[in-house]
């Protein structure tokens, strides 16, 4: 399972059968767009306590209309779409495109700013795909070969202009980004953009979903203060309504234990640890998730199965703890990621997961933990971690500026653990 709710299927011993199998059951619409299919949602949306506006419907019609242009199968296979249900939790991960709700809109986050572009629902997935276009025309303008959009040079803001620009009376901008719009962005919205663009503002998601969704939307969504940045009362707080800051524990991790949902049915969520997902974890939550149970895989490297009564998701809880899975907040699997290691990854310079596997119980704590097999991180969250890094003969572990290497496993295990309680 990858940071994205992904799934990487490896020791396949007949690729393009597993591929036909799986394009029958639906989960290959596009072969010229799986790459670049990357879309997070919060895992609870239409069903969990926080979450404000149900947008499964926005999901479908982002993977659809992502699919349905051309030009976006271009896009690079780390960029990242996010729509968040307002519970605050994939709004968090640094997609490069995503969209919370706000008041009586969307606001969008580009490359994780807030450029004060907010849109009504209907308008959000055709504003979402047209930014990825801009994302594309400001690369070739730059001449990069930026993977994400914060990697281009004030890439955010003249993506941020150019939505502005082709978007006129379907979104509320700042003066700030309708100024930027008459300098340089303005000789950058070309064609390919601007012929995709209006055609879909024209005609925007009117669906009967997406109408009861913007239906709700008006009804429901309260105001929030802008993820990432600081109200009166703090951080991401949310003064008086009970719910957890944005951005923080509980929902910086995957949804864990059984939870009540909001139709009066339960769902149980569990962590998978390094994210290795097996062939007999995935028989038990097949039967655990039975003809009627919802599925979804997390960014946390984590599975939540929906639709359960109190008497199933208590015994789905047992079951997937004997199976191997982690259902219980206080375990140390929580916050333990590794990346690939080797044998899977050449430029490992040994096997983390197993070296990760056989610490876990001696580290208990709360602060997340990433190994690494190599200085490129690969995997490593995005909330703060104590990083263990291998170097030539043992690893580096690194947390708050300090760095201390050790050759023995058990002075490794000691130092994170250390750093893991604080």
């Amino acid at each position: 399972m990858t940071s994205r709710a992904n799934i990487q299927v490896r020791a396949l011993r007949d690729p393009a059968a597993f591929a036909a199998g799986i394009a029958a059951a639906g989960l290959l619409p596009s072969a010229t767009h799986e790459r670049v299919r990357n879309i997070l949602a919060s895992p609870l949306t239409g069903l969990g306590p926080y979450g404000v506006l149900d947008v499964r419907p926005l999901v479908a019609a982002l993977d659809e209309g992502l699919c349905a242009r051309t030009p976006l199968a271009g896009l690079p296979g780390r960029f990242l779409f996010a729509l968040d249900d307002g519970t605050g939790d994939v709004a968090t991960q640094n997609a490069d495109i995503s969209a919370i709700p706000d008041a009586d809109s969307l606001r969008i986050l580009l490359a994780g700013e807030d450029h004060g572009i907010r849109c009504p629902v209907e308008v959000t997935v055709p504003l979402m795909l047209t930014a990825a276009e801009s994302f594309l025309t400001e690369r070739a303008a730059q001449n990069s070969e930026a993977w994400r959009l914060a990697e281009l040079q004030d890439g955010p803001a003249q993506v941020a202009a150019r939505i502005a620009e082709l978007f006129t009376s379907h979104v509320t901008v700042p003066a700030r980004v309708t100024a930027l719009v008459n300098t340089t962005a303005t000789a950058r919205v070309t064609a390919p953009v601007t012929t995709t663009a209006t055609a879909q503002v024209a005609a925007p998601v009117t669906t009967t979903a997406t109408a009861q969704v913007a239906a709700r939307a008006a009804t429901k969504v309260a105001a929030r203060p802008t993820v990432g940045q600081t109200s009166a009362e703090g951080p991401g707080d949310r003064p008086g309504d009970g719910r957890p800051p944005l951005g923080v524990t509980p929902l910086s991790i995957t949804p864990l234990g059984v939870i009540p949902l909001s139709d009066g049915t339960y769902a149980i969520g569990a962590a998978v640890p390094l994210g290795r997902l097996s062939a007999a974890h995935a028989a038990v939550l097949a039967e655990v998730a039975g003809s009627e149970g919802i599925v979804r895989l997390t960014p946390w490297r984590g599975v939540v199965v929906a639709g359960l009564s109190a008497e199933e998701a208590a015994s789905a809880e047992a079951a997937l703890g004997d199976a191997g899975l982690v259902t219980d907040p206080r375990s140390p699997w929580v916050g333990m990621t590794a990346c690939t290691g080797r044998p899977g990854c050449a430029k490992s310079l040994t096997d983390v997961q197993a070296d990760a596997r056989a610490s876990v119980p001696a580290l208990r704590g709360s602060r997340s933990v990433h190994w690494a097999g190599c200085e490129r991180r690969c995997g490593r969250p995005r909330s703060e971690v104590v990083d263990v890094v291998a170097v030539p003969g043992g690893y580096r572990v690194d947390f708050e500026g300090v760095s201390r290497t050790h050759r023995e496993l058990d002075a490794v295990v000691g130092d994170v653990r250390s750093r893991r309680i604080g």
